[in-house]
Formats: structure tokens, C-alpha cells, sequence
């Protein structure tokens, strides 16, 4: 691909998501994201045709991103709380690094845009499909040696995601609550990981 062409699609991403996640995907219109890009608005129509094409295209990617990093940590694990671990962090990683996204899905879902919900969720199904189909072997293998309570993959998830996602959506209020400082939050930050594996590993010990 040419370096200005490349150059310019690039700076169209960047500015449809500063927008989408500064105003919602109903208030940002292409003018204003070719306004912010510092092109014209006919280039982000032929690159990318609609809104909601680049909205998927933006999400998308990371999707794909964190999709394929938990393929390749689970494959690589040695051991069923390996995983475990290593999704935690990558998961609370990428959330620490894009803080916005969450607050964001949950405005667009209370403001009823379901469209661009159902892209993320469409999106998302598609990228972390062999995921689930691994986490699923993974679960039904350590089930049936004994070593964890019968437990569904929907509940496994929704335990990891919840912990992730609201460790890293509260810790900026509990920072300031507590006044605790950008170095200490860091080293906390790590020691929360350690916290959630150990909350989901004794959740999944039979009683």
C-alpha cells in the first residue's frame, strides 16, 4: 500500500475514534471525522463507504488483536490456572489501555444505540469464536479430571470479564477516595491481578 495512502487511512481511524468515543456514534458524522482526520470527507466514503463500516473497522482490530493474543496465551499455557492468569492480565491490560471503551458500550446501550452495540458483539463473536471453542475444551477437560466444579463457559467468562473490566473502571475513584498516588495505583494495579485470579480460582473449586 502507498505510504500517503496508508498515512491517510490511518489518521481516519484515529479521528473516528477519538470522536466515537467522545460524543457516541450517532452524534459523529463522517464531516466531522474528515475534518479531524485533515481530509476531505469524499476520501473517508471511499475508503471506507459508512459510518458503521468504519466503526467496525476501528473495533474491529482491536478485537482481533486481543482475540489473537488469548488464542496464543492459551495455547501456550502449561496449566489450566496458567490460563487463567495469563488472561487476566492481558485482559486487564488492554482495558487500562483503553479506558474509554467500556464506559462507552455501556452509554451507547443506555442511549438505545443497539446497532453499534451489535456490531461491537457481531464483531467480537467472529474474532473470539476458536477462543471459546478452546476455553470450552479446556473447561470440560478440568471438570471431568475433578480438579474444578462443574460450571458453564457463559459463567466463566462473564466471572473473568466482570473482574477485569470493573477493577479497572472503579480504581480511579477508589484512587481518589484513598488518595493514593499514580506509583502506588501502578503497583496496586498488579497486585489486583493477583487478587482476581485468586477470587475466580476459589470459585471454581468444588465445595
Amino acid at each position: 500500500m502507498e505510504p500517503n495512502k496508508q498515512n491517510t487511512e490511518d489518521k481516519i481511524l484515529a479521528a473516528a475514534e477519538k470522536l466515537f468515543l467522545q460524543q457516541g456514534f450517532m452524534k459523529t458524522t463522517t464531516a466531522q471525522i474528515a475534518k479531524e482526520a485533515g481530509c476531505n470527507q469524499a476520501l473517508v466514503h471511499y475508503y471506507y463507504r459508512t459510518k458503521e463500516h468504519l466503526f467496525e473497522k476501528v473495533y474491529g482490530e482491536k478485537l482481533k488483536e486481543v482475540a489473537n493474543s488469548f488464542m496464543r496465551i492459551n495455547m501456550q499455557a502449561t496449566s489450566f490456572e496458567e490460563s487463567i492468569r495469563n488472561m487476566v492480565s492481558l485482559h486487564m491490560d488492554f482495558f487500562k489501555q483503553n479506558p474509554q471503551i467500556m464506559p462507552f458500550i455501556l452509554r451507547e446501550k443506555l442511549n438505545g444505540s443497539n446497532g453499534t452495540v451489535d456490531i461491537l458483539i457481531n464483531s467480537m463473536m467472529n474474532h473470539l469464536r476458536p477462543l471459546t471453542i478452546l476455553l470450552q475444551k479446556k473447561l470440560d477437560e478440568e471438570i471431568s479430571k475433578g480438579n474444578i466444579r462443574p460450571i458453564s463457559l457463559f459463567d466463566f467468562i462473564t466471572t473473568i470479564v466482570s473482574l477485569d473490566a470493573g477493577s479497572v473502571l472503579i480504581a480511579p475513584l477508589v484512587q481518589n477516595v484513598l488518595h493514593i498516588s499514580e506509583e502506588e495505583r501502578e503497583r496496586l494495579f498488579e497486585k489486583r491481578k493477583e487478587e482476581v485470579v485468586h477470587v475466580i480460582l476459589a470459585s471454581l473449586r468444588k465445595q
